[in-house]
């Protein structure tokens, strides 16, 4: 997902299209793995119940586990709107935030850095 026009007050999303390279298996990888072991399971020889439900039950926790993630984060990113931050070689006054894909990012400056880089509030 993506977030645009991104200020204290309003945002608007829109799914994420780019191709992320790292290294984290996601739900959507976790979904296409599962499809594709049904898909190419043995017809003699499917899937046990138990087995599907169990799979089907890590799937259900991972999307809920990355989802509070992302909540979380942007908790911290709206919490830090109007305060002095420092994130390295960038320091300054958080005026937005902005989500892409799972990422939530700060604007300061007219830069956007990840919450991540950020070392010091004040």
């Amino acid at each position: 997902m993506n977030v645009n026009s991104v200020n204290s007050s309003s945002y608007s999303v829109e799914p994420d299209t780019s191709v992320q390279n790292n290294q984290i298996l996601g739900k959507d990888d976790f979904l296409k793995l599962l499809i594709t072991q049904l898909s190419n399971q043995d017809p003699l020889q499917p899937v046990d119940d138990r087995e599907f439900i169990a799979q089907m039950a890590q799937f259900s926790a991972l999307e809920q586990i990355q989802n509070i993630n992302v909540n979380m984060d942007m908790m911290r990113a709206t919490a830090l709107i109007g305060k002095t931050v420092d994130a390295g070689s960038i320091s300054g006054i958080v005026d937005g935030v902005s989500i892409a894909g799972s990422k939530v990012y700060l604007s300061v400056n007219g830069n956007l850095i990840s919450i991540s880089d950020v070392k010091n509030v004040k």
